[in-house]
């Protein structure tokens, strides 16, 4: 175990760090902290931007395969930093930039995103579950065959959600999405190809352009949701909710003839 009162070191593959305070911590380009293990530790206001260059963009910062358990990384500015492999339980990344990070096959529970910056980020194969993307920018980003459950683990009212997010052509190429909620989200142009939608709630949601071809959305709540211009190809539009959605068909869908109607 690594006990440090002047900082994180640049790199450290395997350490443990129990309960440091890294607040404001100026990560040097190419940090690597591979395998570590972080619990409970505070990271909050860290940058990865260069304080001597001033860089436009960050240099990433690499947490691959590492163990963080309960950190704050609340406000911090780490654009491109790699988490692929790693397992992330009960952090707090609330209000941070992660635009363009790499968070595939992580394993991701308890965590709180809302309100970070997270475009274009890569969460191919991830395993996500009672986590809180609720008003993050998540557009561009890549869920390809990620997992996201719905269950909290700890068994309180708070479940995973995509409220209010950004997620304009995201995509979720056959990934699991059971019973999510995406009310109010906007997802303009978002590819849903595949992906299983069991319940999921789209209410109020902006959808326009969204692809949801062959996607299995039984059960799922598009009232109230726009939904201009969506392929629904291959889905079984009489199993779904979607009473006062705004819509258009393209010729190329194939829908049942209440699909059709415009509803108020």
């Amino acid at each position: 175990m690594i006990k440090l009162f002047g900082g994180l070191p640049h790199n450290a593959k395997s350490k443990t760090f129990n309960g440091k305070r890294f607040n404001g911590h100026q990560f040097k380009v190419g940090s690597n902290y591979q395998n570590c293990t972080f619990d409970r530790c505070d990271f909050r206001g860290a940058s990865s931007r260069s304080s001597t260059e001033m860089k436009k963009d960050p240099s990433p910062v690499s947490f691959i395969a590492s163990k963080l358990t309960l950190c704050d990384f609340r406000g911090t500015d780490i654009n491109q930093a790699i988490f692929a492999g790693s397992k992330i339980d009960g952090c707090d990344f609330s209000g941070s930039h992660l635009a363009h990070s790499m968070m595939l096959h992580a394993t991701v529970k308890g965590v709180h995103f809302a309100g970070a910056i997270l475009y274009g980020a890569n969460f191919k194969n991830a395993e996500m579950s009672w986590v809180d993307f609720r008003s993050a920018d998540l557009r561009e980003s890549d869920w390809e065959g990620a997992k996201v459950y719905m269950d909290n683990p700890m068994g309180d009212y708070q479940f995973t959600s995509f409220s209010n997010a950004r997620l304009s052509k995201a995509r979720f190429f056959k990934s699991k999405l059971t019973g999510i909620d995406f009310r109010h989200c906007e997802a303009y142009d978002a590819d849903f190809t595949g992906a299983d939608l069991r319940n999921a709630d789209f209410r109020g949601a902006k959808l326009n352009n969204a692809t949801f071809t062959n996607a299995n959305l039984e059960g799922a709540d598009f009232r109230g949701a726009f939904m201009d211009g969506c392929l629904m190809s291959g889905v079984n539009l009489d199993s779904i909710n979607y009473p006062r959605a705004f819509y258009t068909v393209k010729h190329e869908i194939l829908y049942s003839k209440k699909f059709e109607t415009r509803e108020g």
